[in-house]
């Protein structure tokens, strides 16, 4: 099963996406996935879609966030000092 997603915020209801528009983006989004093809392992240049690389993005700050680390709810809690074997 492809399936994708898009949704639409916005500070005022009138600066929201349409619903049809939204729909019509899911859909062209979810068919880009169709006859997908497997590539083999490779060491190559990624570029992110502006959504996807703004969601790791908040990742990373919300991991290196102290209070995320002081509560331990980070996986970056408990990683400050040298690497092993220095």
């Amino acid at each position: 099963m492809e399936r994708d997603s898009w949704d639409t915020t916005a500070r005022r209801f009138a600066a929201l996406e349409t619903p049809e528009s939204v729909g019509r983006t899911a859909a062209q989004r979810a068919l880009r996935r169709l006859n997908a093809v497997k590539v083999d392992t490779q060491r190559v240049p990624v570029v992110f879609e502006p959504r996807v690389a703004r969601s790791l993005l908040d990742h990373i700050f919300e991991a290196v966030h102290g209070m995320s680390i002081y509560r331990h709810e980070s996986f970056l809690a408990g990683m400050l000092g040298p690497k092993s074997g220095q």
